[in-house]
């Protein structure tokens, strides 16, 4: 992953913002966490994790489909980014998800490899 960890015209490093960022979403405030992920993601669109974050945000705001979207946005930037699929997981069990059938081969697939 390409991202700096600190940007030229702000004050705070990566490290800080995703600390606001789980701090905003613990405490539920997720439109603070999307406020400042978006902002986060005009800059540097190709910071997966932080697309990842932004797809559990939307989750966590039970807006599942667009938490879907994004999160297979996020899988086709890269096939084998793990987070993404468990997260996919998650949302897709609140919701009628066509690929579900797929998805859990993914799922079985990827929890064999971490295990070997």
């Amino acid at each position: 992953m390409n991202t700096p960890t600190k940007t030229s015209d702000s004050k705070h490093t990566r490290k800080q913002i995703v600390n606001f960022i789980e701090s905003a979403i613990k405490e539920s405030e997720y439109r603070f966490a999307r406020a400042v992920i978006d902002a986060w993601l005009e800059n540097y669109p190709g910071d997966i994790e932080m697309q990842l974050y932004l797809a559990l945000v939307l989750m966590r705001e039970k807006k599942y489909l667009k938490s879907i979207t994004v999160i297979e946005r996020i899988s086709l930037l890269d096939p084998e980014y793990v987070p993404a699929y468990k997260l996919l997981y998650r949302a897709a069990s609140y919701t009628d998800y066509a690929k579900m059938d797929v998805l859990t081969a993914i799922w079985r697939r990827s929890a064999l490899n971490t295990t070997a």
